[in-house]
């Protein structure tokens, strides 16, 4: 019904390129209207390819301006998530002059690897710095992570500050991150059951935005979605949680936006992790937001995307 097939669509893609705009065919045209990219497609130009990462072969998406932009923000999505639902925050960025980067972690969306599955948060941040290295953008460049996205964003800044090597990165901006998860007693209690005896246990689908079309196009429409988690991916973030919570401080912009009503991470000992590791840290709350920021409802999304509007009007252009 979705008019292309992923494995055969992540076949078609060729080692990324920034020379090469997407001229999209029939499987690529149903992708870009399905996920509704396409009027992004049409409006800006679109380079699309992989970006080989050891083991995995990540999916590249990459909207320029027609003309000057004001630098780019790279976009990391959440667990189980893919690029494709993030139409209308890419759409935000893009009218607001911004470029936007963006790619499937491995084992989502087009990418390669094990369906949703990692061994360590660490090569979240390895494979983001290979896709930077990879592809030159045009600064200033920001990060914007959602949810383990966020993670994401965190753990590779925590990977530049142990090479001392520049920062790539003016700004960070983060919406929902994860650092616990909501229940956490519960889930390291039964993954500490459960890791000897299973490789995968079945997806629970929380209400994680006032979007009743968008919860329900998750559960029952999107064919880039699995049903299973993989139990390895329980224990990486269960040793990012360790990681992070015993990390020190740093002077570093960065924003996190979160919603008062999330019931997916355990946001208030999240904001109070992030307080005492980032004493710049600026924060802002959504009042009765869900978890999905970048997916919420319209009221709430709205709010969402004028505050990152906000961040991203201070940051200034690299000359």
């Amino acid at each position: 019904m979705q008019g292309f097939n992923p494995v055969l669509l992540r076949q078609s893609l060729t080692t990324f390129h920034k020379s090469g705009l997407l001229r999209p065919d029939t499987a690529w045209h149903a992708y870009l209207t399905l996920y509704k990219l396409a009027p992004l497609q049409s409006q800006y130009q679109l380079r699309v390819g992989l970006v080989k990462c050891e083991q995995v072969d990540l999916a590249v998406q990459y909207y320029t301006q027609q003309t000057t932009s004001r630098g780019t923000v790279v976009l990391i999505h959440g667990y189980m998530d893919h690029v494709g639902l993030y139409s209308r925050l890419m759409g935000c960025l893009l009218e607001q002059g911004w470029d936007v980067l963006c790619y499937d972690l491995p084992g989502h969306g087009l990418s390669s690897g094990s369906g949703y599955s990692i061994d360590h948060f660490s090569t979240y941040a390895a494979q983001l710095d290979i896709i930077l290295q990879s592809t030159h953008l045009k600064g200033p460049c920001v990060a914007l992570g959602q949810s383990t996205g966020g993670a994401i964003v965190l753990a590779h800044q925590q990977l530049v500050s142990q090479r001392l090597s520049v920062d790539p990165f003016s700004q960070r901006i983060l919406l929902a991150p994860l650092i616990r998860p909501a229940q956490y007693p519960f889930i390291r209690l039964k993954y500490s059951l459960l890791r000897f005896f299973l490789r995968r246990v079945r997806r629970f689908h929380g209400i994680n935005s006032h979007d009743d079309a968008f919860v329900h196009f998750i559960r029952s429409q999107d064919p880039l979605q699995k049903q299973w988690v993989a139990v390895n991916w329980i224990g990486a973030m269960l040793e990012w949680v360790e990681l992070i919570e015993a990390g020190q401080p740093q002077h570093i912009d960065m924003t996190v936006i979160q919603g008062t009503a999330d019931e997916t991470v355990d946001w208030q000992h999240n904001l109070s992790v992030l307080g005492r590791l980032f004493p710049l840290l600026r924060v802002e709350l959504i009042e009765a937001g869900r978890h999905h920021l970048a997916n919420e409802g319209l009221a709430w999304r709205q709010q969402v995307f004028d505050k990152i509007s906000e961040v991203l009007a201070g940051c200034r252009a690299e000359h």
